[in-house]
């Protein structure tokens, strides 16, 4: 969603919510400070808030890792009931310590999955994946880059 977009899904949100034709200033005193009711701001926030877990939904499904890829092998593993340890991940993928601890602690903000970290008998950390996906909602866009 491109900057133009998301201020096309602020207005249509404005309006019907709260009757407000344009969020764009007019530099006029009654047209761009209102009066709105607690109910009008909170149905336009669950409006925002439903658009952004719908988009959400379609990024992140979209950015599942590629089948055979390291990353969706990594999920595999820690998918199993035994976890994988840090030095597991490191062997089947190849990747340095930093890189396997930075992807497994990404995967549940990227990827909607819950990762549990245990130790194993001898005091090793073991990773796994607990439970089913999540679906999460970010909109991809930097709201301070919109202006006032």
């Amino acid at each position: 969603m491109n900057k133009k977009e998301l201020l096309a899904l602020f207005e249509r949100i404005a309006l019907e919510t709260m009757g407000i034709q344009t969020l764009q200033p007019e530099h006029d005193q009654q047209k761009d400070y209102r009066n709105v009711s607690v109910w009008a701001i909170r149905d336009a926030l669950q409006a925002a808030f439903e658009a952004g877990e719908q988009r959400g939904r379609s990024v992140r499904k979209a950015q599942l890792p590629r089948p055979g890829s390291k990353l969706a092998k990594m999920i595999q593993m820690l998918q199993e009931p035994q976890g994988a340890s840090v030095e597991q991940l490191q062997a089947m993928s190849g990747w340095i310590r930093a890189a396997v601890t930075g992807t497994v602690g990404s995967l549940g903000s990227k990827f909607g999955y819950e990762v549990t970290r245990e130790f194993d008998g001898d005091g090793t950390p073991v990773y796994r994946i607990v439970g089913q996906r999540q679906s999460i909602a970010v909109a991809g866009i930097n709201l301070n880059q919109l202006g006032r």
